[in-house]
């Protein structure tokens, strides 16, 4: 191989065996990190921004299939939907094992949703806080106070189909025991009682009984026709 000769040759460039070729100074090396490091300041907040809308959207297709599974236990049970608790039993037990609430149906454990789907676990909550409860129902279907019907058994097809049935819900609730939220209500923090979460920066993932799922702002969520029983 034959030697290389380098030497200095007007500012930028220098000498080898294959001719001129530019290089770079340490000033000019470090104008080029800056302005790396400005760019890269930039996009950060959009990235970011980016990676939240992706698990609020994985978030309310967790509440569409919790909607649909509603749908096929309410076919399966003389119309009847899983209450937000009943004799400790909250509504996700129903989902997952087919617990039956009408009269002369024989339990079989039809399984709605299977108990390792991840489909109860927002996205947006950190791994090791999993496995606990992040929706809930609503332990009031609608009603303006809190003391109605968590435990009654109530038809689909009385209901407002524009009731918010499951919604975003705070495991640090103080009504952590039984997870319920009352029609319309909600906050920014989601740990008073009774309180739905609206976690994803001020608006909160919900599942309509008429079967879809959509996120609403606190006031949307807390609108007549979100939250009356029956039409």
């Amino acid at each position: 191989m034959k030697n290389k000769i380098y030497s200095k040759y007007p500012y930028g460039m220098i000498l080898s065996g294959r001719g001129f070729i530019p290089y770079f100074t340490m000033i000019e090396l470090l104008i080029v990190i800056a302005i790396i490091a400005i760019l890269a300041a930039m996009l950060l907040p959009a990235l970011n921004a980016a990676r939240e809308t992706a698990k609020k959207i994985q978030c309310v297709s967790n509440l569409k299939q919790m909607i649909t599974a509603t749908h096929m236990y309410a076919q399966d049970n003389q119309g009847l939907i899983p209450p937000a608790n009943c004799n400790s039993i909250n509504f996700h037990a129903y989902l997952q094992g087919g617990r039956y609430l009408a009269p002369n149906i024989i339990y079989d454990q039809t399984i709605y949703i299977s108990n390792k789907s991840k489909i109860f676990l927002c996205p947006t909550e950190k791994e090791k806080e999993k496995g606990t409860f992040f929706y809930a129902a609503n332990r009031s279907f609608g009603t303006s106070t809190a003391s109605v019907i968590a435990n009654t058994k109530v038809k689909l097809s009385r209901l407002n189909p524009g009731l918010c049935y499951i919604a975003d819900w705070n495991p640090k609730n103080t009504n952590s025991g039984y997870p319920g939220f009352t029609g319309g209500v909600s906050s920014l923090t989601g740990t008073e009682w009774g309180s739905a979460y609206a976690r994803h920066k001020g608006f909160l993932n919900t599942a309509v009984l008429d079967g879809h799922a959509e996120t609403m702002d606190i006031p949307t969520f807390s609108q007549p026709q979100h939250k009356n029983v029956y039409p």
